[in-house]
């Protein structure tokens, strides 16, 4: 629960801040009037008025609002917060620690790159970059850059640094965001058209210019065709890795037929020829026949291709895989083939459709060659024991 502060805290602010700026250097430059306070005080409350904040949390957002420029004026590093004639005039004020720390982090927030961490911080972040909307913003900007008259690499420089500060930065409230978006961006139309007349009016930046375009596409080029390398490497990669899974599994399964298989053929030309001496045996003999016969099914059924009769529907027939487009005429099949290798995203997609579909043939195969072998294992566990139970009990 908030503790009541002092209804005329604000009012004393003001008054505050009004002998301070003077007093600390009036820096019109810099954009740290009064003036200016008293119209970023008004913002904040529109803004904090938009998300509704309660009374108390509005009070401490206007007490940051109005301390805001002269806390910048005052700290020459303002990344973190510490001791300030600010926030002692706060505490001489009744203020709790908790609520002055609360003013001091909102106005700290503030600070290129934004990154608030409440709400309160988010109005104070926005209200303070409302200015960047503003039609006097870039005015500012350029007496605050101190820009030397007729140094035009140097106002190239500027200019850039500023569309990239405005291109990155975006507004936190949905109220900042309709309200301030469009005069940001008509700010950074302003310097993209300063920045072409500059080029345009001077030749050598101009041929500049264009070498800097042409370098920067070139860099471009040679990033996505890294993406491209390793993407290609992954794909060649997985699908050798399924490949030589498959083959793995194929020699497994192969092993355990022709193991079955003998033995069950022994087995089965035995029953009429031996077992007439040794009848104890036939239980277990036939026995260890059933499950031969059927680890050997089992296997093949692992080994067993799979080949579709009908077709898929159009747009889900994997066109790298046999299995599904043999039931297309080669005409179709030919042309859609050539659609595929145009459309790099499509591509991808039949490569990646390719790879999944591979993974889930293997994932029935190595299934039921673990199924195979589970059976012949303990299969062959029981046999043993029928045996050693017929030849010392039944015999």
């Amino acid at each position: 629960m908030h503790t009541m502060m002092d209804t005329d805290i604000l009012e004393r602010t003001h008054v505050y801040v009004a002998h301070q700026l003077p007093t600390n250097g009036l820096d019109t430059a810099h954009a740290l009037t009064l003036e200016h306070t008293r119209a970023l005080v008004a913002v904040a409350e529109e803004v904090g008025r938009s998300v509704r904040l309660n009374e108390h949390d509005m009070q401490l957002l206007l007490l940051a609002a109005w301390l805001y420029d002269l806390s910048n004026h005052q700290n020459s590093s303002p990344e973190e917060v510490k001791p300030s004639p600010a926030a002692q005039f706060l505490e001489s004020s009744g203020l709790t620690a908790a609520d002055i720390n609360t003013v001091m982090q909102c106005i700290v927030a503030t600070q290129y790159p934004q990154q608030p961490k409440n709400l309160l911080e988010e109005v104070l972040c926005d209200a303070v970059a409302s200015f960047m909307a503003s039609k006097d913003y870039l005015l500012h900007e350029e007496r605050k850059a101190g820009l030397t008259p007729g140094a035009l690499n140097e106002e190239l420089k500027w200019i850039d640094e500023q569309r990239t500060l405005l291109k990155k930065h975006s507004y936190f409230t949905s109220y900042a965001r309709h309200t301030f978006s469009a005069g940001k961006e008509k700010n950074i139309k302003t310097l993209k058209q300063k920045r072409e007349e500059i080029i345009s009016a001077t030749p050598e930046l101009q041929v500049l210019w264009e070498e800097n375009k042409k370098l920067k596409k070139n860099l471009q080029k040679g990033k996505e065709q890294k993406v491209i390398k390793g993407v290609e490497t992954m794909f060649r990669t997985t699908m050798a890795s399924h490949l030589q899974l498959s083959v793995i599994a194929d020699s497994k399964a192969n092993i355990m037929i022709s193991i079955n298989a003998i033995i069950a053929s022994i087995m089965i030309s035995s029953f009429i020829k031996s077992f007439s001496d040794v009848p104890h045996l036939i239980i277990p003999a036939f026995f260890l026949t059933v499950v031969c016969i059927v680890t050997t099914i089992i296997a093949v059924l692992a080994t067993r291709p799979n080949i579709k009769k009908t077709s898929s529907k159009p747009g889900g027939i994997d066109y790298l895989f046999f299995g599904d487009y043999t039931t297309l005429s080669a005409d179709v099949y030919r042309a859609n083939m050539r659609e595929i290798m145009h459309d790099s995203d499509r591509l991808y997609n039949s490569m990646i459709d390719n790879i999944y579909l591979q993974g889930k043939v293997l994932e029935k195969k190595y299934r039921l060659l673990k199924l195979s072998y589970t059976v012949f294992v303990i299969g062959l566990c029981l046999v043993l024991a029928s045996y050693a139970i017929a030849w010392f009990f039944l015999a």
